[in-house]
C-alpha cells in the first residue's frame, strides 16, 4: 500500500492541493465531493462548471468500474480523487483505482484514442456514440470519456502502478485551464 500512497503523493507533486480524498467509495463520499466541488471559491463560473461536470464523470467511472473482486485482499484505500491547481493557470482534475488488466487496457486504449482526435473529430464520435444505441453492462453508453475530454480540450493523461499479474492501481487525470 506505500507504493500506492508514495505514487498519489508524487501525483499531486507542488501544486495546490484544492480537494483531496482517498478511502472507500460510498454515495455519501460521492455527496461530500461533489459539495466541496460545487462550493470551490475563487475561479470562474465557467471553470466551476466544467470541473463539476468532469469530477462527475470520473467519479461515476469509479463508481462503476472499480475492481470488486472477492478473491484479491484490496488495501484499505482503494480510490482516489484530487483537484490540484498549478501556479493559477490550470486545473488538475484526478481520480484512481484499483483495476485488472483487461480493464486497464481498455481504459488506456480510449485515452490514447481520444487524444489524438480533434475537436470536430470528437463531435462527430459523441454523435455517432450517443445514436448508436449500445450500452455497457454497466449500463453506460461510452460517452463519459468523450464528454471529459471534450470539456477539458487539452490532452487525458493516466499513470498506473503495476502491482501483481493482473492488479494495477490506475489513475486518470485531466487538465483545464483557468480562464477568467
Amino acid at each position: 500500500m506505500d507504493n500506492v500512497k508514495n505514487f498519489l503523493s508524487d501525483l499531486i507533486g507542488q501544486n495546490e492541493v484544492v480537494l483531496k480524498y482517498s478511502g472507500h467509495y460510498s454515495e455519501e463520499i460521492f455527496k461530500d465531493i461533489m459539495y466541496k466541488v460545487e462550493n470551490i471559491g475563487s475561479i470562474s463560473n465557467t471553470a466551476k462548471r466544467k470541473i463539476f461536470f468532469i469530477s462527475v464523470e470520473l467519479l461515476q467511472n469509479v463508481h462503476h468500474h472499480s475492481l470488486k473482486d472477492k478473491f484479491i485482499d484490496l488495501p484499505e484505500n482503494y480510490f482516489h480523487f484530487a483537484i490540484t491547481k498549478n501556479n493559477g493557470k490550470f486545473f488538475k482534475i484526478c481520480a484512481g483505482n484499483f483495476v485488472n488488466r483487461k480493464k486497464y487496457n481498455t481504459l488506456v486504449s480510449k485515452i490514447e484514442q481520444l487524444n489524438l482526435l480533434n475537436y470536430d473529430e470528437l463531435r462527430k464520435l459523441y454523435k455517432t456514440v450517443l445514436n448508436n444505441n449500445e450500452y455497457s453492462d454497466k449500463g453506460g453508453g461510452g460517452l463519459g470519456m468523450i464528454d471529459i475530454k471534450r470539456k477539458s480540450e487539452l490532452k487525458l493523461e493516466h499513470q498506473n502502478i503495476f502491482l501483481n499479474n493482473n492488479l494495477y492501481f490506475f489513475n486518470f487525470s485531466v487538465f483545464l485551464e483557468n480562464k477568467k
